[in-house]
């Protein structure tokens, strides 16, 4: 990802992942990409020319790194592998940290957050109308994970620069649905029924962005364990949303926050609460995350974050909502700056999944806020007016 972010290229080389396979060394005065010549096309080897860039072969890497001497080295341990580390150390001063790269393009620019939001607007629509479909659709014909699958990629390839999906899209129907990374085969394919719930965890690659969100759907009536539970992930997503933290804050600090709903119910989840998301590239982009494990990089203003608490009861059935988080300046008090963070993904949650009286007041004004977000933004974008009265009912303001 850096190396791809550092010189603004991107491929097709690896499914899901538009990264190039290349080495950089990056000095001073000069900077050297290492790939092979065939994937550079002619127009794009003479903007990099032009910005002074050397290209050199893929297989010159090491020999390039033989002549390097006494210098001293920002390395990577996490970003690089050991084979480099032993070659530099043995003739130049080697700094193990934090790449410079992942440092600055986690932290995306006014274009950059521009871009995404409307990635995450052309994401939406494609999740509406996929709704629309599977809501009208289940009791007409058999629906299964895996055509799922395929069927919001159709909806998402509609939406302009639309590049394909960000991940394996997890589409766990009932028990399925409670294992966390759960992968739908020809084998373990299940067809989907109103009796119990369908998590679906997806995303889409487009030019200007990467998006990843998660939605629990219910078509049929849910039981009344299956409302509390949604209702207190609920809560727990809206507590993470609605931070406010001092800048500096690492994200162990807002995972707690994001856990004590559940925690306060003895309730739990076994994976991380947020992870980093590259701009038209990796959909976990580090360095920094949102779990109870330690890192010690902060979350700082124009990360973009992923926002995912859920439960998970084993056998029966899986929950989990996850919107994509903007970290953004609150305010400056004589207490030192503040951050907050802006939910960028538009999509209705599950309303019929709700007990509103385990809601507090802030929270259903956040949910009705969301909501209401939510049409304004789409709504200009569907043009078909029954999948338009659908989003509006689908975004009906709560008691």
């Amino acid at each position: 990802e850096d190396v791809s972010w550092l010189f603004n290229l991107r491929s097709d080389e690896i499914e899901y992942n538009p990264v190039v396979t290349a080495y950089s060394y990056v000095d001073r005065n000069s900077a050297f990409l290492f790939i092979h010549p065939g994937k550079v096309t002619e127009s794009i080897r003479k903007s990099l020319e032009n910005d002074s860039i050397h290209l050199l072969p893929y297989d010159s890497f090491h020999d390039f790194l033989g002549r390097i001497e006494n210098q001293r080295i920002q390395f990577d341990p996490n970003r690089s592998n050991y084979q480099l580390f032993k070659q530099f150390s043995e003739s130049n001063h080697i700094e193990l940290s934090v790449s410079i790269t992942s440092l600055i393009k986690s932290v995306k620019d006014a274009t950059e957050i521009a871009n995404i939001r409307s990635a995450h607007r052309k994401d939406g629509v494609a999740m509406v109308h996929f709704l629309y479909w599977i809501t009208n659709t289940i009791h007409n014909e058999a629906i299964t994970e895996v055509s799922v699958g395929h069927t919001l990629n159709e909806f998402r390839s509609k939406q302009e620069w639309f590049m394909g999906d960000s991940f394996h899209p997890i589409v766990g129907f009932g028990s399925h649905g409670a294992i966390v990374h759960y992968h739908a085969t020809e084998q373990s394919d299940r067809i989907i029924t109103p009796d119990n719930l369908l998590l679906l965890d997806s995303g889409g690659q487009y030019l200007d962005g990467t998006t990843d969100i998660t939605r629990t759907i219910c078509l049929g009536s849910p039981s009344t364990d299956q409302k509390e539970d949604f209702t207190i992930c609920l809560k727990g997503h809206i507590a993470l949303a609605t931070a406010v933290f001092p800048s500096g804050t690492k994200g162990y600090s807002l995972d707690a926050i994001t856990r004590k709903p559940l925690w306060d119910k003895a309730l739990n989840y076994g994976h991380g609460t947020g992870h980093g998301i590259g701009y038209f590239l990796s959909v976990h982009e580090g360095p920094m995350s949102i779990r109870a494990e330690f890192n010690n990089e902060p979350i700082r203003e124009g990360h973009l974050l992923s926002n995912e608490p859920g439960i998970y009861r084993e056998g029966k059935y899986g929950i989990r909502i996850e919107n994509v988080l903007l970290c953004n300046k609150y305010q400056t008090s004589d207490f030192g700056d503040f951050l907050c963070f802006e939910t960028l993904s538009l999509c209705p949650i599950e309303r019929k999944m709700i007990r509103i009286e385990l809601l507090t007041k802030d929270e259903i004004n956040w949910l009705n806020s969301y909501h209401e977000t939510v049409f304004n933004e789409l709504a200009p974008f569907i043009e078909d007016r029954s999948i338009l009265k659908w989003l509006k009912e689908q975004c009906e303001t709560l008691l």
